[in-house]
This record gives structure tokens, sequence and C-alpha cells, in this order.
């Protein structure tokens, strides 16, 4: 099972660096997909692992574009005053993985994360104050990013009962003994399963280089974001596969969160042209049982290489809920080292 687990990741990553010895700027030039404020891909290491049990855990992501247009807005903002839209459409596939140091080094109950995100971007240069054209001030962009998932998934592919007091009757589970409290769960082939929608809001200030003129391509120099978003697991309640009132009650039904990010264009004689991240999340869970903690809080560090494909290097710390599916009871504190793919890019505007 792990090999085939290993093979999909290797496979996923593939398609997850096209075109990667180009560089930042020939790639949006031909159109490179956006997948703002979405998933990206992680390859790490939790350390300590005593509560995870993990050799390595694996977060793959793959973001395909139904419809997207943002890099052709983009072209337009330096050339047309004024506000700019347009609305893209993406199909999203991840996968979590954790392998685990039990006998045979299984990975233990998989996370399956398919959603659809349509999103609607504004994008309009801000002028400088007083305006002038003679300014040395460097040209900024505004991007207000407005994603909504009307259906997203996040289930596990097991059929075992979600409670170690539980048992199968038919096709429903009973409890077969008194329910001690916290409950224990079925960490070996409990069944998690959910769908969601999630509405979000972000704003982005965009640094720009100071290249003059007529026909050149302009480039970002750095750029900071704040926003977060709102997921709901109380949706779909009709469809097979929907999170259970027992699930739910043990999980929390909602999820609040706030990012904050800065990111900036560097160039290194090791590393080449790529960018420094820093980024930081707090997550609320309104009405979460007692198991669980109410707040979950990353922050994290990472520099990724534009003629890698995106690859780089990251270091996250983490505390709060264990996200992964049946882990949901567990409270880690925990330091990730390991490496990331991204699929977003410095952005560039045509001058």
């Amino acid at each position: 099972m792990s090999r085939f687990h290993l093979v999909a990741a290797a496979l996923i990553v593939g398609e997850l660096g096209p075109a990667h010895a180009l560089e930042a700027q020939q790639q949006d030039s031909l159109g490179y997909v956006h997948p703002e404020f979405m998933e990206r891909s992680y390859f790490f290491k939790n350390i300590p692992d005593s509560r995870t049990l993990d050799y390595y855990e694996a977060f793959l992501a793959l973001h395909l574009p139904f419809r997207q247009k943002l890099q052709e807005t983009y072209d337009k903002v330096l050339a047309m005053p004024g506000p700019h839209h347009t609305v893209a459409v993406f199909g999203s596939m991840s996968v979590n993985l954790r392998q685990t140091q039990e006998e045979s080094a299984p990975v233990r109950t998989p996370s399956y994360m398919p959603k659809l995100t349509v999103t609607y971007y504004r994008v309009q240069q801000v002028e400088p104050d007083p305006p002038s054209p003679l300014s040395k001030e460097p040209r900024v962009v505004s991007l207000l990013t407005i994603p909504f998932v009307p259906y997203g998934h996040y289930s596990n592919g097991q059929d075992g009962c979600l409670f170690e007091s539980q048992a199968r009757q038919g096709e429903d589970c009973v409890d077969t003994a008194t329910v001690a409290r916290p409950r224990s769960v079925n960490r070996h082939d409990g069944s998690f399963s959910s769908h969601y929608m999630e509405f979000g809001i972000y704003y982005r200030r965009i640094a720009l280089d100071s290249v003059f003129g007529a026909g050149s391509r302009v480039g970002a120099r750095s750029y900071w974001s704040i926003g977060g978003h709102v997921r709901s697991y109380e949706v779909y309640n009709g469809l097979g596969g929907s999170m259970s009132k027992e699930l739910r009650d043990a999980y929390g039904p909602l999820r609040v969160r706030l990012l904050g990010q800065w990111v900036g264009q560097r160039n290194g004689r090791f590393w080449g042209p790529g960018q420094r991240r820093f980024e930081g999340f707090v997550e609320l869970i309104p009405g979460h049982p007692d198991e669980v903690p109410p707040v979950r809080v990353s922050v994290e560090a990472a520099r990724t290489m534009d003629k890698r494909g995106g690859w780089g290097v990251f270091a996250r710390v983490y505390t709060g809920q264990d996200d992964y599916n049946l882990g949901f009871l567990t409270r880690i504190t925990v330091l990730q080292l390991g490496a990331t793919i991204s699929q977003e890019r410095m952005p560039s505007f045509h001058q």
C-alpha cells in the first residue's frame, strides 16, 4: 500500500512543475497558472513524532484551471487606469500521506481532498500620493481575491467504525460498551468522511520593480497579503459520504482562518531566482468539543527556486488539533522541516 502511494506522490509532483527551466517572468508571459491562496505541496518530518508516530508526512496538492485569466488582467493594469476584474475556476486534488513507524511502515488512512474553487479577482494600480509620473517610489498594485468553494470533500477511504467502542450492525455503527470520555478513535481503519463549503476574502499589496520603457515587462519585488476564510462542514447532509452527526460533534462543525504573509523575490548564486516567504495563520474552531483545542496556529518560513519548478525548503512551527483525519482528538506541537513545491510565482505586469 505504501509503495502505491509513493508512486502516486511522484506522479502528482511530476505534474506540479511544468516548464521548470523557464524564468518566472517568461512563465507569466506564457499564461502561467496562478493558484492564489490555494494549498501548496510539502514533504516533511514532524519533530517530535511521539504523537504522530510518522517516518515522514507528505501533503500533495494539484490545481488544474478550467478557466483563469489573471495574467491577462495583470497585463492591463499599468496601461489602463481603473480596476480590472476576472473570475477563475479551479479543480483541485490534494492527498495527505503519513507513513507510520508501525510494523511494515504502513501509510495509515491517507486523506483525499478534491474540491472545486470559483475565485473573483479585482486588480488595480495604486496611484502614488501625490500622483506624479516622475515619482521614484515603486509602483504598487492591489489584488482583491474572493475564493468560494461550493463543493469540497475530505475523507480517508476507510469503512471501519469511527470509535473503538463501536461495532458494525448492518450499515450502522453502535456502541458495544459503556462510552468513556474522551472517546478513543479507531486509528486503524475508522471512517472519516465529510463535505464542506468555504468562503474567503484576501487583500494583497504588490510592490513592483522600477523598470521603465514602453512594452517592457515589470516584475514584482515583493508583496504582502492579509485575509481569511470560513469553512462549514454542516452542508450536503443528504449526500452519501457527508459528515455524520457523531463526527461533526467530535470534530467541530466550523473553521475560521486568519492568514498573513510576506513574499519577496530573491536571487542567489546557489539558489538562483526564487521567493522568500514568511506566512502564518490562526484558525479558530467555534463549537469545538472539550477534547479539541479551540485554536490552531502555524508560522512558516520558506525559500523556493523558480528554475527548479518551484521546489524549495521550509520550516514550520505548528500547534493545535492534528488535522490528519483520524488524529482530530490529538493535540500536537511540532516543528516541521522539509521540502515544498509551489505553483505560485511572483506576478509580472506588461508596461
